[in-house]
């Protein structure tokens, strides 16, 4: 495996976090992947299905219950669901659906829905940068550079936090509606106009997108902590902490963007708490180390 500090989201107040098992796994199978192409100097994308793994996870109890189980009673809730909307359907005439066909039907249905909350499919292509989340296949794609002697490991391990975080979001969704759209891990005050996937122009943005809110400001705090830990580990610093926070937020995109709509103010104000706590969990925690 490739030298590399094995960096993990600070737990902060509120935030969205992922399972640490997955992030594990799939890091290491996608380091791998890489190290043999270029050993065999032959790369082919990777497809791989990857076993839901709650272990450790913040979310693995869900209301007092283990949460696969949580989530398989929503599913096969939300199939009787259907199956009823089927009957009212074909009672109103709008389709044909026969008694018989029921058992069948739901008995496909557990299978395909329960196999599909069991795992989730991770890809790597070629010729590019970053990673992405698709909801519905539950599919996680993670681009990589040209050239492969070029990937930088961390920013992988960062991009596989971030999509995980969005997994999250899909699985507590249907842990508590038993569907995958992503509507539990947003924020409290939201901007739902700035959907990224709206076609109105000036409005499809990813970054004031509100299933984006957690994973980015994770992103912005593992950014920081760094910058803020060597700072402030030096000797004969006098630089007031709320002063360097603001600075650092002053120089994160994240927050420029939300500072761009006013639309977003409550989100804005909301972020930068979240930001303020985890900095100063770092700060109080280097000031203990100075003074042990």
């Amino acid at each position: 495996m490739r030298n590399i500090i094995r960096i993990f989201t600070t737990k902060i107040a509120s935030s969205l976090e992922p399972p640490p098992a997955m992030v594990d796994h799939i890091f290491d199978i996608v380091d791998l992947h890489i190290e043999q192409a270029i050993e065999q100097q032959n790369y082919q994308d990777l497809n791989v299905e990857i076993p839901i793994d709650t272990t450790g996870w913040k979310y693995a109890v869900f209301q007092g219950k283990d949460i696969k189980e949580v989530v398989k009673t929503k599913i096969l809730g939300k199939i009787e669901e259907n199956i009823a909307n089927l009957r009212r359907k074909s009672q109103e005439g709008l389709i044909t659906f026969k008694e018989d066909d029921v058992n069948e039907t739901r008995d496909m249905m557990i299978a395909k829905r329960l196999e599909k909350a069991s795992k989730i499919n991770v890809k790597t292509e070629i010729g590019g940068t970053g990673a992405e989340w698709n909801n519905k296949s539950m599919t996680m794609t993670i681009y990589l550079p040209d050239d492969l002697e070029e990937v930088d490991y961390k920013d992988v391990r960062r991009n596989i936090v971030h999509e995980l975080k969005h997994f999250a979001q899909a699985y507590l969704s249907l842990a508590t509606y038993g569907v995958t759209d992503g509507l539990t891990g947003l924020p409290s005050k939201t901007t739902p106009e700035f959907q990224q996937t709206s076609k109105e122009p000036g409005y499809g943005i990813h970054s004031m997108d509100d299933q984006e809110f957690y994973p980015k400001l994770g992103d912005a705090i593992q950014k920081s902590i760094p910058i803020l830990r060597e700072y402030y580990s030096k000797s004969k610093i006098t630089t007031p902490i709320n002063q360097f926070i603001n600075m650092l937020i002053d120089n994160n995109d994240f927050f420029q963007d939300l500072k761009g709509y006013p639309q977003a103010e409550g989100k804005l104000q909301k972020a930068k708490s979240e930001f303020y706590k985890a900095m100063k969990d770092v700060f109080d925690e280097i000031q203990r180390q100075k003074h042990k």
